[in-house]
């Protein structure tokens, strides 16, 4: 339960639940410092408005063409990372999401920072949607794309030829 839970994390520290404020938020102040430095952009936030987690925009003009979604394919694919980036606040944006806790250490950000500049700078700039077949109705085999296809709210996804 969560009260079992906070009352084990406590102690881990010396200065109990504020020292581990306290220690998570320089923590991840350090990760945003280390990536945006790594991805040449500015912090779109303050420092006192962050607590353990912190957003970094991945920039547009240095990395163009590459969605939210390939971004964090291809690091869980070749690096084994897994972090959140979102789409926001438009579409075609890239948001970078990073938190810190008593099992990160500064290592994990450089890794992270090395391997997403290293990642933007192979993905592809434009990638087909994958196709995939599956059995429809009347066992017809049946061609959709993955992602990227046009909704009809009426009828489901659109299929391909």
């Amino acid at each position: 339960s969560v009260r079992i839970a906070l009352a084990v994390l406590g102690p881990h520290l010396p200065g109990g639940w504020p020292a581990i404020q306290a220690w998570n938020h320089a923590l991840v102040q350090q990760g945003r410092e280390l990536l945006t430095a790594a991805l040449d952009t500015d912090t779109p936030t303050p420092a006192e408005m962050i607590g353990s987690i912190a957003s970094l925009p991945i920039p547009l003009d240095r990395y163009p063409g590459h969605n939210a979604l390939d971004v964090v394919e291809s690091l869980h694919d070749n690096w084994s990372i897994e972090v959140p980036v979102s789409p926001w606040p438009a579409p075609e944006d890239r948001l970078l999401r990073i938190s810190a806790q008593q099992y990160n250490t500064l290592n994990d950000y450089e890794l992270l920072a090395r391997a997403l500049t290293s990642e933007l700078n192979q993905l592809p700039r434009r990638r087909k949607p994958a196709v995939v077949w599956w059995i429809g109705s009347r066992n017809r085999r049946v061609r959709r794309r993955r992602w990227g296809h046009r909704r009809d709210r009426s009828r489901g996804p659109r299929l391909e030829a």
